[in-house]
């Protein structure tokens, strides 16, 4: 699948990842029509470190669900 374009499929694709990747118990920080696709780069590159990892410490997902709740829509 090709993630280098900001589009919605690729959002939910992204977002789908994340949560399995950085186990989140709450599935609906992850809904992807909580979040705009000009935040598509930022959300994607954390979406490539992470699939990049065989672990994430615990700080490193509580950062970054620090960041998706940042990348959120208001």
């Amino acid at each position: 699948m090709d993630l280098s374009q900001p589009t919605q499929a690729n959002l939910e694709y992204v977002l789908n990842g994340l949560a399995k990747k950085v186990n989140i118990v709450n599935e609906g920080l992850l809904n992807p029509e909580d979040y705009d696709l000009n935040q598509y780069e930022e959300l994607k590159m954390l979406y490539d470190y992470c699939m990049r990892q065989q672990h994430l410490s615990v700080s490193e997902t509580e950062a970054f669900v620090d960041t998706l709740k940042k990348c959120r829509k208001a």
